[in-house]
């Protein structure tokens, strides 16, 4: 892989990486404000985070570190089916 396409992937795991970001901050505010006896909202946040951090976080860091980088697109990519099948699910 030569470099200028190296650096492309880079930027696309970045720019991929802090959208999931800023999608999780979002289902983070609207459903922390929820005021449900049962916590349904916290518990989904929860859920939520799961995929986040096993998977939006490492591609980051391995962006970062310019490692890998096709594996971390890959996970970035996944990460947000695999977010919406915890949720169908549950």
């Amino acid at each position: 892989m030569n470099r200028r396409s190296r650096v492309a992937l880079r930027t696309v795991v970045i720019v991929l990486g802090g959208l999931e970001t800023l999608a999780f901050l979002a289902v983070i505010g609207l459903l922390s404000a929820d005021d449900s006896p049962l916590g349904i909202g916290r518990a989904m946040v929860k859920l939520i985070a799961i995929p986040y951090v096993a998977m939006v976080v490492p591609s980051l860091s391995l962006a970062v570190c310019n490692r890998w980088l096709p594996f971390a697109l890959v996970l970035n990519v996944l990460a947000l089916p695999f977010a919406v099948y915890l949720w169908i699910a549950a």
